[in-house]
């Protein structure tokens, strides 16, 4: 079983080549009863620089109130081998192995609870990595964004 197991777990490294162009990922929080939408896309790759251009928007009622752009190295971003590592030794680093159930796909997470903020982040095998996270917004309030979409070419 343990064989069948490990061989599960790399199979959706084959699946998936992240960083990507055109990588897209949606999360979704909720403020006030309102959903605050965070979409990120990958578009443009500078191969000389081995770095992406990253669109980050912010939408909130229907109104975008945040669009930036950032220049990142391709080493900061997570990659199939990153996640699955993560994935692999998650309860040796204090995680807990799960799953979450994303546009019909069941994506293997590892998340991490932090006792003193009451948070969880979790990992899985997603552009950019995250399944979940939290944005500070400052006293001691945050937005808890999880994953609802996500493209990969």
């Amino acid at each position: 079983m343990k064989t069948f197991t490990s061989l599960f777990l790399l199979l959706p490294t084959f699946a998936w080549s992240f960083p990507a162009l055109n990588d897209y990922v949606r999360h979704e929080a909720d403020y006030g009863g309102e959903k605050v939408i965070m979409e990120k896309t990958l578009i443009n790759y500078n191969a000389e620089a081995d770095a992406y251009l990253q669109l980050t928007k912010i939408t909130f009622k229907g109104e975008v109130i945040s669009e930036q752009e950032h220049v990142l190295q391709s080493l900061w971003f997570y990659t199939p081998a990153k996640v699955q590592n993560v994935l692999k030794d998650c309860t040796r680093r204090e995680g807990a192995r799960g799953h979450e159930m994303i546009q019909g796909k069941r994506i293997e997470t590892c998340s991490f609870y932090h006792e003193d903020s009451q948070l969880t982040y979790s990992i899985g095998m997603v552009p950019f990595g995250q399944v979940r996270h939290q944005v500070y917004l400052g006293d001691g309030e945050f937005l808890d964004f999880n994953l609802v979409e996500f493209r990969s070419p």
